[in-house]
């Protein structure tokens, strides 16, 4: 029975003091925190990184649609909305593009009755058009403009899914809103594709009342993107 034991006890004193393959064990430790904390550090780097894009881009289309001269289309804001994904995308190592939307919106300001009113919008891929009473409920986000004057606002939003899941960041919606004023002309006008003419302060019937282009459902948090 003694002998049992020392058997026993000189087996375990060489187990302990045995250092064959500790480095490998030690790297199996450390591998599992490494790697979390290097997919969460990129993670939290892509969405600023892309937070910053997605400003940096809106600016960028609000002042390509502020020097314009023709009347705007369908067309060619659905346009813009694909030089947006390419603006925010470029860089995401072959990952899949993110949803975006972009709406176009002319705002003219009425000091008779202190009103901010829609003269025209139009939003891509199902975002709804701003109405004269949505614009009033951001009327806060708008600057100061003389009386009769018009402005073009750009809303940009991406759904944006993180790369790693798991890091603490969820999906989200990035938003930016940019007022620019018409650079040549004093007023951008829309031409909706029906015939009826490009639309605009004198034939949009925003003058009178405050409705607007009311194409939309005078909600402009609906329509997600898909």
């Amino acid at each position: 029975m003694n002998v049992l034991k020392r058997s026993f006890a000189r087996a375990l004193s060489r187990f302990r003091n045995q250092t064959r393959g500790s480095l490998a064990i030690e790297a199996l430790i450390i591998l599992l925190p490494l790697t979390l904390w290097y997919a969460a550090s990129y993670s939290f780097f892509d969405v600023f990184r892309i937070r910053i894009a997605t400003e940096r881009s809106a600016y960028t289309i609000a002042d390509m649609i502020s020097r314009q001269t023709d009347p705007l289309t369908t067309g060619y804001i659905d346009g813009l909305n694909n030089v947006y994904d390419y603006l925010v995308s470029n860089g995401r190592f072959g990952l899949a593009p993110l949803p975006t939307q972009l709406r176009v919106t002319s705002v003219q300001y009425l000091a008779a009755t202190d009103e901010y009113v829609s003269v025209w919008s139009y939003g891509t891929r199902g975002l709804n058009p701003l109405t004269s009473a949505d614009v009033e409920s951001i009327r806060n986000l708008i600057p100061v403009m003389p009386d009769q004057d018009t402005t073009i606002i750009l809303e940009a939003r991406m759904l944006y899914t993180p790369v790693v899941l798991g890091t603490g960041l969820t999906q989200r919606t990035m938003a930016s809103l940019i007022p620019t004023p018409p650079r040549f002309v004093p007023e951008i006008l829309y031409d909706d594709g029906s015939g009826s003419g490009p639309i605009g302060v004198s034939n949009c019937g925003c003058n009178n009342a405050n409705t607007g282009n009311d194409s939309g459902t005078g909600d402009n948090e609906t329509t997600d993107i898909p």
